[in-house]
């Protein structure tokens, strides 16, 4: 668009009322993305350390087979889990907005946000606008009861938009979990997954 215009009202009057102002909005634009970028990451980074420190348990193994013990466990530490609940997967898509249903019904009112990626919404075909199809199908096939404070960030690295972070991660304030496989995959097939 910027380049467009440059080419289109570069050698005429309107250049400087034109050009300069878009100039301006595109780099405020960039700035802002940079900043919110930057903030989410350290929020993430600080909460991965923490939770990287502490040692796993035994009961937080959870093997092939024991879905209901990592549905408890998930449930158990959305609970407990205070100041907020931060999720960082890369495939994080409409189906798992079951996971916010999870988490509202032990905790209604933490602040969640998923951080998940651009690639993995085009892969399953999320309709445009984001936002708008992941509403929609909360109302729809979820919950007819608000979600409350949910902030979805889509973010895409490189052409492909993939995930920055390649971990699966549920952070709070005071701890977290590393999650191995999807959540949805939590306790099925034929491997052991770290909760």
């Amino acid at each position: 668009m910027v380049e467009n215009a440059v080419r289109r009202y570069a050698h005429t009057e309107q250049a400087s009322s034109f050009l300069r102002p878009l100039y301006d909005a595109a780099r405020l634009s960039a700035e802002l993305a940079f900043r919110i970028a930057t903030r989410i990451r350290s929020v993430t980074d600080l909460g991965i350390s923490t939770a990287r420190a502490i040692k796993p348990t035994p009961n937080g193994l959870v093997r092939a087979g024991e879905r209901e013990k990592a549905m408890a466990l998930l449930k158990d530490w959305a609970a407990k889990a205070s100041g907020f609940i931060k999720i960082t997967d890369p495939y994080f898509g409409l189906e798992e907005l079951e996971f916010i249903k999870m988490i509202r019904s032990v905790n209604a009112r933490i602040p969640v946000s998923i951080l998940t990626s651009r690639k993995h919404q085009q892969d399953i075909s999320v309709q445009q606008p984001w936002d708008d199809a992941y509403q929609s199908h909360w109302r729809m096939a979820i919950s007819d009861v608000e979600a409350g404070e949910v902030t979805i960030v889509v973010v895409g690295k490189g052409p492909l938009g993939e995930h920055p972070i390649h971990d699966r991660w549920w952070l709070s304030e005071k701890d977290g979990l590393r999650i191995g496989t999807s959540a949805n995959a939590l306790g099925m097939g034929s491997c052991q997954r770290s909760l």
